[in-house]
């Protein structure tokens, strides 16, 4: 487990980035899933989802986020589509 701070306005790819460098992984080899108010794991693929992720948080009233770092299985892109 790794705790950080980072301000959401950097974005998505700047949140993937920190994730990799803390991690030693490669951009494109790992997908970051939150956990969302109903204690589902959500996709981190884009701004829009990191705002969503920031809305919930102040609706929670908390600005911790746990974050799932999930390997991507050989021969799928970063969109989870297989590659020929």
């Amino acid at each position: 487990m790794i705790r950080f701070k980072f301000d959401p306005a950097a974005g998505c790819l700047q949140l993937y980035e920190e994730v990799a460098t803390r991690f030693k992984l490669r951009i494109g080899s790992f997908q970051l899933k939150y956990l969302d108010d109903e204690d589902e794991w959500m996709m981190m693929v884009n701004d829009s989802d990191v705002e969503e992720c920031i809305e919930i948080l102040d609706d929670l009233g908390t600005r911790a986020v746990k974050f799932l770092v999930c390997e991507m299985p050989s021969g799928l892109s970063s969109r989870g589509f297989k590659t020929i």
